[in-house]
């Protein structure tokens, strides 16, 4: 069995949050070091309301 699994759906919905976070964090780099501005932009917007929730 599993020792990493979460154990309550609030933990899932915790770590579902961060993963979520994490990859649009990488996005993000990803973004500015192909100077995609527009990108980036829109990338910021979504980490904002992302952080909403």
């Amino acid at each position: 069995m599993a020792t990493n699994r979460p154990t309550s759906l609030q933990e899932t919905r915790k770590l579902h949050r961060q993963n979520m976070l994490q990859t649009l964090l990488h996005r993000i780099e990803v973004a500015k070091a192909s100077n995609n501005q527009a990108l980036v932009t829109m990338l910021e917007t979504e980490q904002r309301e992302l952080a909403l929730w």
